[in-house]
């Protein structure tokens, strides 16, 4: 990967990076409310948002995909539009069941990594190891 490429790749992972961990705030604030407080709006007030950052996901990433190779740009892309498309009905249906699942498999352990920060690792490994081999 050229210089170019490498900075942009790094602001891309950076962008998911920082949306990841806002999303894991948000979370955490939803559960805080919800169990310490009962406080079942700031609960739904949080998971909208979580589920808000994912709908606009492929926006926010957009302006940082010019520069990649079209490839990994293309997977990128992908990635995040799929994400926005599971997380458009929790919004429409306004499901506070269904915004707390997103991005969490049925077999999801308390602990183990969400599908975005899963992402955020194989593109990781991806980007080490074409760094490593020169590309």
């Amino acid at each position: 990967m050229k210089k170019k490429g490498q900075e942009q790749f790094s602001a891309v992972l950076n962008a998911l990076q920082d949306i990841s961990d806002k999303i894991r705030a948000l979370e955490a604030e939803a559960r805080k409310a919800l169990l310490e407080s009962n406080d079942i709006a700031v609960y739904k007030r949080k998971l909208n948002e979580k589920t808000l950052l994912l709908v606009d996901l492929s926006e926010a990433l957009e302006p940082l995909l010019e520069g990649l190779e079209s490839k990994t740009a293309e997977e990128i892309r992908t990635k995040a539009a799929n994400l926005a498309k599971r997380a458009e009905p929790a919004l429409s249906l306004s499901s506070t069941f269904y915004m707390s699942a997103l991005l969490y498999p049925e077999d999801y352990k308390e602990g183990d990594k969400n599908d975005l920060e899963k992402f955020i690792e194989q593109l990781q490994a991806k980007y080490q190891h074409s760094d490593a081999n020169g590309q």
